[in-house]
């Protein structure tokens, strides 16, 4: 077999993550959607960054692609800080209707896959 995949095109084509990463704000909405039931790929699509950047910075704290060690302080800061909140007032606080209105479109794509598959 001669013909080889081309890396530059690999590359050029992979979906980048954001430059600026994930503001705290955005961590704790990330965290508060989760905890409502958003799984982390829909999230991936909202947001636009890896999963590996959503555990690490927003839920646990812990993903493969990041160094391994304790909890991450973002993590962390960010599940006291909904702890110390409570659920509720956070969402109230930093979950956008933007946010929510992007989780719904994210969800209804996912349902549309799922018919057509069948």
């Amino acid at each position: 077999m001669n013909v080889q995949l081309d890396r530059t095109l690999i590359y050029r084509t992979k979906r980048r993550a954001r430059d600026d990463g994930l503001t705290q704000d955005e961590r704790v909405a990330i965290n508060l959607l989760w905890r409502r039931g958003i799984k982390v790929p829909i999230l991936t699509r909202v947001f636009k960054v890896g999963k590996n950047t959503i555990y690490y910075k927003a839920l646990t704290g812990e993903a493969d692609s990041y160094p391994n060690s304790p909890r991450s302080n973002s993590a962390r800061d960010t599940n006291d800080l909904i702890e110390r909140m409570g659920e509720e007032a956070a969402w109230k606080q930093f979950v956008t209707d933007e946010m929510i209105q992007a989780c719904n479109a994210e969800l209804a794509k996912d349902l549309e896959q799922m018919r057509l598959a069948r």
